[in-house]
């Protein structure tokens, strides 16, 4: 039974802010000592967290929010339809920050926010593959965006184009960190809690990565950099609280208790499968540094598949 007590609740909190601190914390301190996040331990760590945030959405939370959604009496299959709408979701976000990027006016306004500042070296989360590079006698890849919540498609070239990415950027993530917060928060009284937990640390961990990397690559200043950290540290967690709140006044068996938690589980679910697959195992897989390097794929492979099965196995533990 992996159910929380009231003592774990007020610890998960903390918990996954820890997380999303170190994870938003890293690249700033990359781009000053690019060997903290050198060599291939933190690549396969990478795969592994890949690993456990796409067994969570499909093994634990998907078939949960299914069967409450189920509950509510539709004949219809309404446990995919959200999760495939959060998935959307964020395809047409991405879209959308895509195009604002490209346009004119999106530049205009970039360049108001970057001060007319020219391109950035390489962003901080490079840094890795950088120094593994060197050591392993290849050329660096320049501009080559380790992981980063930002698809390959909307990287900016320049930190004028970066900088705007950014804003739009931590607002999808507001939205969709307060989500799971949630989804965590209603699941502190289930089987499902623990796994759930474990999954979004990695999440925050490897999303605040991203995010921070895109600080440095829109050369923010380091009061704005530390401002946007923050809100992104918080949010998660004052997703958890609100879930709590919920969870407290929601009566378990009810209609309002199927629907809300049946939703916010599916939506969290497509939200991970999304990041999970989109942001983490193709960006991951697509890196100039990991084609050109057999055998870092194969242990990136190796650790995303370890993260698969231990997942596997807490579900069936719990």
């Amino acid at each position: 039974m992996t159910a929380f007590s009231d003592e774990l609740r007020i610890s998960s909190i903390f918990i996954v802010l820890l997380s999303s601190v170190l994870g938003v914390s890293l690249p700033l301190l990359a781009f000053m000592s690019p060997k903290v996040l050198a060599g291939r331990a933190f690549s396969v760590a990478r795969g592994f967290g890949t690993g456990v945030i796409l067994t969570t959405a499909f093994v634990h939370i998907l078939p949960e929010g299914s069967a409450d959604l189920d509950n509510t009496g539709i004949d219809f299959p309404l446990g995919g339809t959200v999760a495939l709408s959060a998935i959307m979701a964020m395809f047409f976000l991405e879209l959308l920050i895509k195009a604002f990027t490209a346009s004119p006016n999106g530049r205009r306004a970039a360049e108001v926010h970057a001060g007319s500042k020219v391109a950035v070296e390489t962003p901080a989360a490079d840094c890795a593959d950088t120094v593994g590079a060197e050591e392993e006698g290849r050329a660096p890849v320049p501009h080559e965006l380790g992981h980063s919540h930002l698809p390959p498609s909307l990287q900016a070239s320049d930190s004028m184009g970066a900088a705007v990415m950014v804003h739009v950027l931590e607002l999808g993530i507001i939205v969709h960190s307060v989500a799971i917060g949630i989804t965590l928060g209603l699941a502190t009284g289930r089987d499902d809690a623990l796994p759930l937990m474990v999954a979004i640390c990695f999440h925050q961990f490897f999303e605040g990565i991203g995010l921070g990397s895109a600080f440095v690559n829109a050369n923010f200043s380091p009061s704005r950099s530390f401002a946007f950290a923050t809100l992104f540290a918080f949010t998660t967690p004052f997703g958890v609280a609100l879930g709590y709140g919920l969870d407290s006044r929601i009566d378990e068996g009810s209609m309002t208790f199927f629907w809300t938690s049946g939703i916010v589980n599916c939506f969290s679910a497509g939200l991970l499968i999304y990041f999970g697959l989109v942001n983490m195992l193709v960006a991951e897989f697509n890196r100039p540094s990991v084609r050109e390097n057999y055998r870092l794929q194969l242990a990136m492979g190796i650790g995303t598949m370890l993260g698969f099965l231990s997942m596997v196995l807490l579900a069936m533990w719990a």
